[in-house]
């Protein structure tokens, strides 16, 4: 069985799915996850209880759980054996059984496959092991252990709320238009973002509109950024050592982003990559509340609730955590964004500019 214990972190893993050639595992915080070890459908009593499972629409639908059928067999794919995708109700192709050797269900030197559905909780830690045996009764099991799991609104006082700063009145209003119209004169340029390439492994600038879609322009003006910087840290990078005990040693480049009506950024890591590991903090701070609505962080693996710095206020946190920015539903957000290093980070500025305090 799984050698993973009661309230282990799962292991992150990218691996292919019906679907996609490298899904994220790790993007799936922030609901309940079952990850249902079947090792393939050829047997009809497997097929017939992972049949069940997928027609569970109205539990796992990607709000309060998912299900993910973790299949060994590629001839469940060639012959039409597997249910179908859906929300909340996916498909990893493990043909090589890495993945089920991580989380112990396989047992390469005995050749064991022991089929069981683990449950995981909105942070990927173990929640609960069933083993599928009885097949028959494995739905039933499965199913009433996810319902009686607590709505994710509910977790109690210790994870009542996600580890951010915010700080308001960083940016007065006047200089928070400044920057609004700092971008319109630029026109801006669809947000990318840096991810690895599924058949080379190298990474690669990529437009991806499904899963970032807003609008960014560099701040290169030297006067501007020495602004930016000067406000920063009078006003935030205090707080920051006083909150955290981190002190700012270099600031990458600042980029003024607008998301239209319709725009977001889903779930991601902002330390995801080999380029981007030594990223320590990110900033956002909101220049127009008071004009759009939607658009709030939201940190999947700490809370339910979504996160709104009035205009001029910054959101800090650690690059880590799984985050988004919901959908703007009306007007236009605007903000600046940047990252934060450490002494030994890559950060593209390390003068810090007047009036950055660095006692």
């Amino acid at each position: 069985m799984s050698q993973l214990a009661i309230g282990d972190p799962a292991p992150w893993f990218v691996a292919p799915t019906s679907r996609r050639p490298n899904f994220h595992f790790n993007t799936v915080a922030g609901r309940y996850v079952v990850l249902c070890f079947v090792e393939s459908l050829a047997d009809p009593a497997v097929q017939a209880m992972a049949g069940v499972l997928a027609r569970c629409g109205e539990l796992f639908n990607d709000q309060k759980a998912c299900i993910f059928f973790v299949t060994c067999d590629p001839q469940d794919a060639a012959s039409g054996r597997l249910p179908a995708e859906a929300p909340g109700r996916r498909i990893i192709l493990d043909y090589d059984r890495r993945i089920s050797a991580m989380f112990g269900v396989w047992n390469e030197a005995s050749g064991q496959y022991d089929r069981a559905s683990l449950v995981l909780d909105h942070n990927l830690h173990l929640a609960e092991i069933i083993p599928m045996a009885p097949t028959e009764m494995h739905p039933a099991r499965l199913m009433s252990m996810v319902g009686m799991l607590p709505p994710l609104g509910e977790r109690g006082a210790a994870l009542s709320s996600a580890p951010v700063l915010i700080v308001p009145r960083v940016f007065e209003p006047q200089f928070c238009r400044h920057l609004i119209d700092s971008f319109e004169r630029d026109g801006g340029k669809e947000g990318v973002y840096v991810a690895p390439n599924p058949k080379t492994g190298t990474l690669e600038v990529v437009l991806d509109e499904g899963f970032k879609k807003r609008c960014d322009v560099g701040v290169s003006e030297p006067s501007l950024t020495d602004a930016i910087t000067a406000r920063l840290g009078r006003r935030l990078f205090p707080e920051l050592r006083k909150a955290f005990q981190f002190e700012v040693a270099k600031i990458d480049q600042y980029f003024i982003c607008r998301y239209d009506e319709g725009d977001y950024f889903r779930s991601h890591r902002d330390d995801a990559t080999p380029e981007t590991s030594d990223r320590l903090f990110a900033l956002t701070i909101n220049l127009n509340v008071e004009e759009y609505e939607g658009g709030n962080l939201r940190f999947l693996e700490h809370d339910s609730r979504t996160y709104r710095p009035p205009s001029g206020g910054v959101i800090a946190f650690s690059c880590s955590p799984l985050h988004e920015a919901r959908p703007v539903t009306r007007g236009r957000r605007y903000c600046v964004v940047t990252f934060l290093y450490g002494r030994d980070g890559k950060g593209t500025d390390d003068r810090l500019g007047a009036g950055a305090d660095r006692s």
